[in-house]
């Protein structure tokens, strides 16, 4: 019974040394541990699976922090890590790894060009805190920045042109104007592309423009194409003459004489009589008593200063001294002359009665 007790004992003493190795082993530095890389979410063009960091051309510039876990998720604390890379792709100065507080401080340059990814091996390891970390081996890969898909031509240029080109991206068109008299079948062109892009025919290379040419554009990718026709159209000549065939200015008499290099136009000079103006109406009564110039004949009566009443004889006194005589012989002061009479003056007789009297 004693033995059969004994056996047990070893049996359950084994059991639990099992356990404990699936999970995690015993090392000098303390117990051993798997570790794994976790990036934020917040760091954009990194991301971590397969055991390989995939970082896209834009790098991880300046640098940036990965934290390294356990397989489980769990955080790791008081580690010290240690980092070896290999097997480069390229230089090591492209990708730089430094230990940092449980973490991987990363510095990725930009990768600008280049035709593959490039990469670089790294092993991790550390210890500390009663935790050994077993060997932890992964890559990171950076990709090349992308290969453009542009496939244009910005400008299309031929010495004779006589403005810039017309390039039409929906029909795919190139028009180009050449004077009148222009040799169309050995043109030159100039051609501006897409970066990275190329055209057949070259540019720089002489084309016979008797018929559209076709260009065709590859964009840098290999992949995308773009077919464009380019037309040279031929101007109508353009008259040489250069006369005056009419001539006019305000004023002008007759007909301007055209010369072969002069022109005469006749007319009124600035100067001749002063134009006449409108009467001034006269001064002293109002607008409303104003009455026209008439032409009197002696003797006539004339209306009163009024313009009604009465019709009364027109009196011409005589002022003498500053006084005036009445015509019966009482004279008055030269401000306060007598009222005229209101009387018909006297008709002179006939010549016939004074003979009689006589």
């Amino acid at each position: 019974m004693k033995r059969i007790f004994q056996y047990g004992f070893a049996l359950a003493l084994a059991a639990c040394s099992f356990a404990a190795c699936s999970d995690d082993d015993t090392g000098e530095n303390g117990v051993k541990t798997d570790v794994t890389l976790s990036p934020s979410t917040s760091l954009t063009g990194v991301s971590f699976s397969a055991n390989t960091l995939n970082v896209s051309n834009n790098g991880i510039y300046p640098s940036a922090s990965i934290a390294v876990k356990k397989a489980d998720g769990s955080a790791l604390s008081g580690v010290t890590l240690q980092v070896e890379l290999s097997n480069n792709s390229a230089s090591e100065e492209w990708c730089q790894i430094e230990p940092k507080n449980n973490a991987l401080q990363f510095t990725v340059q930009p990768y600008e060009g280049g035709e593959a990814a490039r990469s670089i091996d790294v092993r991790l390891t550390g210890s500390g805190n009663g935790v050994s970390i077993n060997p932890f081996t992964f890559k990171v890969v950076q990709a090349p920045t992308p290969k453009s898909a542009e496939a244009h031509i910005l400008d299309f240029s031929i010495p004779e042109q006589t403005q810039p080109a017309e390039i039409d991206y929906e029909k795919m068109t190139i028009t180009v104007n050449v004077p009148f008299g222009t040799d169309v079948t050995a043109l030159t062109p100039e051609i501006e592309i897409s970066a990275g892009a190329s055209v057949s025919p070259a540019s720089g290379e002489a084309q016979d423009f008797s018929q559209p040419v076709k260009y065709t554009v590859t964009a840098e990718d290999g992949i995308t194409r773009q077919e464009y026709q380019a037309a040279v159209v031929v101007e109508e000549e353009k008259s040489h003459e250069a006369e005056i065939l009419e001539f006019t200015v305000p004023g002008q008499i007759g007909k301007a004489e055209i010369g072969e290099n002069t022109v005469k136009a006749f007319g009124r000079t600035s100067e001749g009589p002063a134009p006449r103006t409108a009467p001034q109406e006269r001064q002293g009564a109002p607008h409303a008593l104003q009455q026209p110039r008439r032409r009197r004949r002696r003797g006539a009566y004339a209306l009163s200063p009024a313009g009604v009443g009465p019709r009364l004889p027109r009196r011409r006194p005589a002022i003498k001294a500053a006084r005036q005589t009445h015509p019966g012989g009482t004279t008055y002061p030269a401000e306060a002359p007598p009222a005229p009479s209101q009387e018909p003056r006297a008709l002179p007789k006939e010549k016939g009665a004074e003979k009689e009297r006589i």
